[in-house]
């Protein structure tokens, strides 16, 4: 089943890099998500539900994109000072980093260089919102294919697809493809990979 074809790729994050590396790259992806659907809220918590990989179910995707941003923010004005960050970002940088006793700058900064490397952040032509393979660009297929556990990325090949990596896409990780399969929404459709 076809989920959609890339639209925006972000720049990929190589597999070993520091952290500074790793927030520029965000900035990128941010400036992707903001040129293409604004300061919408629900798709900054989507974007931040993809950088985390969706692994923070106890939080709101409220707190979690507050967590998020307000720890880039901080990471910016300490790594790369001379960067002026926009102004939504900066807005969160005032909020404590502290949950329940525990403070959450390393904790965000495991999870960025845990999730992050070899990766890119991708919006396809639907408007979804996904981490995937380093080597994957403008036109790749993202793809449920059944009996996988994750979506894939494939690329089209003179009539056969190459298969460029896997894909975290939000809200397509659990599911529902399979779901929208037996409602009639989406199709099977067949691939020959090479």
């Amino acid at each position: 089943m076809v989920l959609g074809r890339i639209y925006k790729c972000g720049m990929g994050i190589e597999t070993y890099t520091a952290l500074d590396s790793t927030v520029m790259a965000i900035h990128q992806w941010r400036f992707l998500l903001i040129e293409h659907f604004g300061y919408n809220t629900s798709k900054h918590e989507a974007f931040c539900r993809v950088l985390g990989l969706d692994g923070f179910d106890t939080w709101t995707p409220d707190q979690w994109l507050t967590v998020l941003y307000s720890t880039i923010a901080r990471f910016t004005g300490n790594l790369v000072p001379a960067m002026i960050a926009d102004p939504h970002l900066t807005s969160f940088e005032a909020h404590t980093l502290v949950v329940s006793g525990h403070a959450l700058e390393p904790l965000i900064e495991e999870i960025l260089l845990h999730n992050l490397p070899g990766r890119c952040f991708m919006i396809s032509d639907t408007g979804l919102l996904c981490l995937g393979a380093g080597p994957a660009d403008g036109g790749d297929l993202i793809c449920v294919l059944l009996g996988c556990s994750t979506p894939l990325i494939l690329r089209e090949c003179k009539g056969y697809y190459t298969y460029i990596g896997d894909a975290f896409v939000d809200g397509y990780m659990y599911g529902k493809a399979i779901d929208e399969l037996n409602d009639g929404a989406r199709e099977l459709q067949t691939f020959e990979l090479r």
